[in-house]
C-alpha cells in the first residue's frame, strides 16, 4: 500500500468514528415535554391583571372627586344660594314709587252701564294729581226716564265746568252723544284752592276732592280696590 492510499483510509477510518461520536450525544426533548422553571413562572404570576389596575384608578378618580365635593361645599352652596336670590329678585317685580296708577270700574244695571277711570299721578308714594273718566250710557232698550237720566248728568257736568273755571287746580269737560255721558274731571292737588271750594260747596254740585295732597298712593289704592276698582302702577 503506498502512501496515498494510507491518508484515504485514515480520512475514511476519521468519518466513521465522527459519526459514532454524534449518534451517542444526547439529542435534546422536545419543548412540550419541558417543564418551565420557578422563575419563569414566578415572572408570570407577578404581573397583575389589567381588570385590577382599572379597578384601582377608578377608586382613586372616586376618591378625589368625593375629597373636592367636601373642601368646595361651602362655596358651592354660597353660590347656590346667590343664584336663588338672584332669581328672586327678578322675578319679583320692582315696587313703583313715582308714576301713573291706574283705576278702573265697570257696573251695569238694568239698561245703564256706568264705567269709571281714574287715573292717579303720585311722586315718591305721595298723591299730585287726578284725572276720572267718567263714561254712562244706555243701551237700545233704554227708557224715556234714561233719556232724563242722561240729561240730568249733562246739566251737571256744564254747571262744574263754569264754576271750575273760576278756581285754580280744577277743570272739568262734557260731552253728550244720543244715549252716552262723558265726564273729565281734572285735580291738581298741588295748586288746588281748597277753601274756595268749601266757601262755594253748592255751586259745585256737591263736588269735593276725593284725596288730599301727599296722601300715600298705596292707601289710595287699597280704599279703590276695596270699592271694586282694579288698579294698576306704571
Amino acid at each position: 500500500m503506498n502512501e496515498n492510499e494510507k491518508k484515504v483510509e485514515n480520512v475514511q477510518e476519521k468519518k466513521v468514528e465522527d459519526e459514532k461520536v454524534n449518534q451517542t450525544t444526547v439529542q435534546p426533548s422536545s419543548p412540550s415535554n419541558e417543564t418551565p422553571s420557578s422563575q419563569d413562572s414566578v415572572s408570570v404570576s407577578s404581573k397583575p391583571p389589567k381588570e385590577s389596575k382599572a379597578k384601582m384608578i377608578f377608586a382613586f378618580l372616586l376618591f378625589l372627586a368625593f375629597f373636592a365635593l367636601v373642601y368646595f361645599l361651602p362655596d358651592i352652596s354660597e353660590e347656590i344660594h346667590k343664584l336663588q336670590e338672584g332669581k328672586k329678585k327678578i322675578e319679583q317685580p320692582k315696587e313703583v314709587t313715582s308714576g301713573v296708577m291706574t283705576c278702573k270700574l265697570s257696573k251695569e244695571v238694568d239698561t245703564r252701564t256706568t264705567s269709571a277711570t281714574i287715573q292717579l299721578r303720585f311722586q315718591k308714594e305721595k298723591l299730585k294729581s287726578t284725572v276720572t273718566e267718567t263714561i254712562t250710557s244706555f243701551n237700545e232698550d233704554a227708557t224715556s226716564k234714561d233719556i232724563d237720566t242722561l240729561s240730568e248728568l249733562s246739566n251737571s257736568c256744564l254747571l262744574l265746568k263754569n264754576v271750575t273755571e273760576e278756581v285754580d287746580g280744577m277743570s272739568a269737560n262734557c260731552t253728550d252723544t244720543e244715549k252716552t255721558h262723558r265726564t273729565v274731571q281734572t285735580v291738581d292737588y298741588e295748586t288746588l284752592d281748597l277753601d274756595k271750594i268749601q266757601e262755594n260747596i253748592t255751586e259745585f254740585e256737591g263736588f269735593y276732592p276725593e284725596f288730599q295732597l301727599d296722601q300715600d298712593i298705596n292707601e289710595i289704592q287699597s280704599l279703590l280696590q276695596s270699592s271694586g276698582y282694579n288698579c294698576e302702577k306704571e
